[in-house]
């Protein structure tokens, strides 16, 4: 079995990339109790659709692993993987792929906001009201 670099590491940034999707989930339900971690993923997740206008509406992960496995290049993330539920919802809802992309992609992001900020400022009891 001959795998290629390039290959191995188009599949650990997949793996990257999917775990960027659920890890702030595990935080908020105490799954995974890093606090460096924590800070890291946070500030991953803030800068998340910032970098998307410096690469076109494109993220750069997925413009790096597409780079590394020219077979499924030009695609996104959610095209590998979940085209076919997004076929369904297009044609039933009406809505553009395109845009059903870019709308669970911000639905996501904001959950993931939401669930991080609430983990450090209630249940960490950061935020403090004057008596």
């Amino acid at each position: 079995m001959n795998i290629s670099f390039s290959l191995l590491i188009y599949y650990l940034l997949e793996i990257i990339h999917s775990l960027l999707l659920i890890i702030p989930i595990l935080f908020y339900f105490g799954l995974i109790k890093n606090n460096t971690l924590f800070k890291l993923i946070f500030l991953i997740i803030l800068i998340i659709p910032i970098h998307w206008t410096f690469f076109n509406n494109k993220c750069a992960l997925t413009l790096l692993s597409n780079n590394l496995n020219k077979e499924l290049n030009n695609k996104s993330f959610l095209e590998k993987y979940f085209d076919k539920i997004f076929d369904y919802f297009s044609k039933n809802i009406n809505i553009p792929k395109g845009q059903l992309y870019r709308n669970y992609i911000t639905a996501f992001l904001m959950l993931d906001v939401i669930l991080m900020w609430d983990l450090i400022f209630r249940k960490n009891k950061c935020i403090r009201f004057p008596n």
